[in-house]
């Protein structure tokens, strides 16, 4: 389901853009039917193949394994769980912060790779909120920015790639002219969050984790 993802998250931005240049824009359909049907096609397509029943194995073997439960038959897990979550969240942050200060951030493919990292350590936080520390839980809302911030670099250059894949071949001139505002405000967009990570997020994000990491220590 990636590919409808990012259309969604294509055609919200897009939105986002006649709403706030309206005199430029006006209702800018090419651009917006364009997309519409492309989803349209890829939905389709995402249907026929569940209804195959391609996830089927596996949604099959992760209720099994639901079913057969987590713990020995004496009902000792052999480790406290606070202790064990608290030992792996600090293996996660540690590789987190040596991600943060090897990442190239001029490479899509890098910050690409930071971004998911730090977005499976945020979900396995949130997951275990209930029963976490307060300290845990004061890093979500730093993880969650850090993510959306990585999140819309990513997303500006696949953005581009889509629309040019969409429009290739394609001689329509309002499509051309709306499809070229959006690709110029991606780049743009991308270019100055690049430029603030580059400069203050990784120094302050390496600040806010290593001070968290002691307080957990």
């Amino acid at each position: 389901m990636g590919y409808l993802r990012e259309l969604d998250v294509l055609a919200m931005g897009w939105q986002e853009i006649i709403r706030s240049y309206p005199d430029l824009l006006g209702k800018a359909e090419q651009l917006s039917g364009r997309l519409a049907a492309e989803r349209d096609k890829e939905q389709a397509a995402v249907y026929q193949q569940l209804a195959a029943g391609v996830t089927t194995p596996g949604l099959l073997r992760v209720w099994a394994w639901l079913l057969e439960g987590f713990w020995d038959d004496n009902g000792e897990a052999g480790q406290p769980l606070r202790l064990y979550m608290e030992q792996r969240l600090l293996k996660w942050l540690k590789r987190l912060d040596k991600r943060l200060k090897s990442t190239d951030y001029t490479d899509r493919q890098s910050i690409h790779a930071l971004r998911i990292q730090g977005k499976k350590l945020r979900y396995v936080l949130q997951s275990l909120e209930p029963v976490l520390k307060k300290r845990y839980r004061r890093l979500l809302p730093k993880l969650k920015t850090m993510q959306e911030q990585l999140g819309l670099i990513c997303d500006a250059y696949r953005n581009v790639a889509i629309i040019k894949n969409l429009n290739s071949g394609r001689k329509n001139n309002a499509l051309q002219y709306e499809s070229g505002i959006y690709i110029g405000f991606m780049l743009s967009r991308a270019a100055s969050l690049t430029l603030a990570w580059e400069k203050v997020w990784p120094a302050k994000a390496q600040y806010q984790l290593s001070m968290f990491r002691n307080d957990c220590s």
